[in-house]
């Protein structure tokens, strides 16, 4: 049975969490208190926590008003979660989830170096905070009785984004009884960071950081637009690296699309750059092998968004033959927006691509502000020894993760050889 008082350790593959409540006296909520302690070897400075929460509303018989939105739970404009509106993704149970945060936070963690709005303990040793869910009612529409928050609370490194573990547990809220009433959800073995986590970290990534004028990645508070601190450049790679992988990317059924080639192309090299710089998750770099081949040699995409789709593309394909290995076979590799500013500059600015010569046997596609209002793209071509030569700038690169360098050892094999490609 899940526990609902008192204190329980569980044991993880790299440390002890200690789940302690405190029952205060008549309706009023619990005080939880959640402590992760690594276990020796464990190799991080700074262990800090991440907390995602779900809210559903319930009817007088406890009967879940399933998809319900919080902006229907609460009174008009008494919805206390309103700032995480846009920072929402759907969990595998349905649920709508987020970053459990306070409005301009300057990052994603509980207990961060925002004051006040972040509290807790964090270093080599142990990691903690402290939390009391629940509800008053107050703001709370006719008709919902009950208010079920569930919570995944996971121990994050740092400095490199890795994933300690995670435990989950929840809070029940009942209209003129307990106001919050917490317990741990079963099983109480600790959880490996589950998709659901990995998601509303990278939607909170997303909406709450921005590139500079200075060209710096910093938090972004989108509720009044302030700036704060720079972005480590390793935060969150290997925690997010479960989302970042070679997927098969489908062109076949788009060959005959009347929307070939309708996209807006362009030649400003400094004016695609800049539409990087300003928003890098929705930039995209496609290589395709237009040279001669044995055997089909798949085109990569490499893109700072998993929710990229072939109808995004379609408009920047238009009818080459050169671009014919697109709609046979596409792999889409998805990295961040710091990597993806890089591509973009070693390529670009950095002279790795001639656009003054279209019959290289490489083609890259430069695409900008995809799934935006006005997407762009820019279309160059490099030669195998060009693209060898990028390739190896990037790997002595210190800050990727292993996708992206099999990513980049795929283009050297199968691209930027200097021997007859028969593919890989």
């Amino acid at each position: 049975m899940p526990s609902t008082s008192g204190e329980t350790n569980i044991q993880g593959a790299n440390g002890t969490w200690t789940f302690h409540i405190d029952k205060n006296p008549g309706n009023q909520k619990d005080d939880v208190t959640i402590t992760f302690v690594p276990k020796a070897g464990v190799n991080c400075k700074d262990i800090r926590i991440i907390q995602v929460a779900s809210l559903t509303a319930m009817d007088k018989h406890g009967v879940p008003l399933k998809g319900m939105p919080e902006n229907m739970i609460f009174k008009r404009g008494q919805n206390p979660f309103a700032h995480r509106k846009n920072a929402m993704v759907r969990g595998a149970d349905g649920n709508q989830w987020s970053i459990d945060y306070n409005s301009c936070e300057a990052d994603p963690y509980y207990n961060g170096d925002d004051v006040p709005q972040d509290s807790g303990e964090h270093g080599p040793d142990k990691s903690s905070i402290t939390d009391n869910p629940g509800s008053d009612f107050i703001d709370v529409n006719v008709g919902i009785d009950f208010l079920e928050m569930n919570f995944e609370t996971c121990a994050i490194c740092a400095e490199t984004g890795e994933c300690l573990g995670c435990i989950k547990w929840r809070a029940t809220a009942h209209r003129g009884g307990k106001q919050g009433e917490s317990e741990l959800v079963d099983p109480l073995a600790p959880d490996t960071c589950s998709e659901t986590v990995q998601k509303a970290t990278k939607a909170f990534v997303k909406t709450h950081t921005k590139v500079d004028n200075d060209g710096v990645r910093r938090w972004y508070c989108p509720d009044d637009g302030t700036f704060g601190p720079e972005i480590p450049p390793k935060a969150y790679k290997r925690f997010m690296d479960v989302m970042i992988a070679l997927r098969q990317f489908d062109m076949r059924p788009f060959r005959e699309d009347t929307r070939r080639g309708s996209g807006t192309m362009i030649t400003d090299v400094a004016a695609i750059l800049d539409a990087a710089k300003a928003d890098p998750d929705s930039a995209a770099i496609k290589f395709t092998w237009a040279g001669t081949q044995t055997r089909t040699i798949p085109s990569l995409i490499i893109s700072a968004t998993d929710e990229l789709t072939p109808e995004d593309l379609v408009p920047f394909e238009p009818n080459d033959l050169r671009l014919a290995n697109d709609f046979i076979a596409m792999r889409n590799l998805v990295t961040d927006g710091d990597i993806m500013l890089t591509l973009f500059d070693t390529l670009l600015r950095d002279g790795g691509t001639d656009r003054d010569k279209p019959d290289n046997p490489i083609m890259l596609l430069f695409a900008v502000a995809l799934k935006k209002e006005r997407p762009a793209a820019l279309l160059a071509s490099a030669s195998r020894e060009e693209l060898s030569r990028f390739i190896a700038a990037m790997l002595e690169r210190p800050d990727l993760d292993e996708d992206l360098i099999k990513g980049l050892n795929y283009l050297r094999l199968n691209m930027g050889r200097k021997e007859s490609n028969d593919g890989t």
